[in-house]
């Protein structure tokens, strides 16, 4: 056993998930295309992002910082 599974639990994650469920409303309904098409799109811009998020912020990704 680690030292963190040892540690006491601050949020009850199972009766969190269970309160979100009763008072969160459901999410919107479409068909299964229409979803597949929607998290196409959000994975490209994902992608996309990547590079503007690395120039804007001149970070260097894991694999060039590696090699500086």
């Amino acid at each position: 056993m680690t030292q963190a599974s040892l540690a006491p639990q601050v949020v009850d994650w199972t009766a969190a998930a269970q309160i979100a469920g009763r008072l969160a409303p459901p999410g919107p309904q479409a068909p299964r295309e229409e979803l597949a098409a929607l998290v196409s799109g959000l994975r490209d811009a994902a992608g996309d992002a990547v590079g503007h998020v690395l120039e804007t912020t001149r970070m260097l990704p894991p694999a060039v910082r590696a090699t500086h």
